[in-house]
């Protein structure tokens, strides 16, 4: 059964940054799932490609997402106005990093 998605991408191994993702199925929201798999990703980011910055970007609405990037010990950075459009209508986006 396939739960939901995480991930690195932007990958920049020169400048050691990446951006982070991760989407979890509506009907499994609440169980931890994005907090456990999203420190796994960026532990192995930090180890393995030996970053030393990982952004998250999300919806400034967006109170569970923020709540992950807060849980991986990522810092609010601030707002960008007007950064994504979601279902055709753009909207603010808060910006965390988290830096080894």
């Amino acid at each position: 059964r396939y739960l939901g998605s995480v991930g690195l991408s932007d990958i920049n191994l020169g400048h050691g940054t990446a951006a982070l993702g991760y989407w979890v199925r509506a009907s499994e929201v609440g169980r931890g799932l994005a907090s456990t798999a999203a420190a796994a990703v960026v532990d192995a980011g930090f180890e393995h490609l030996e970053l030393v910055r990982i952004e998250v970007m999300t919806a400034v609405e967006n109170m569970a997402s923020r709540r992950v990037a807060e849980k991986l010990g990522a810092v609010l950075e601030g707002a960008l106005r007007k950064r994504q459009v979601l279902e055709g209508e753009p909207v603010d986006c808060a910006l965390y990093s988290v830096v080894r």
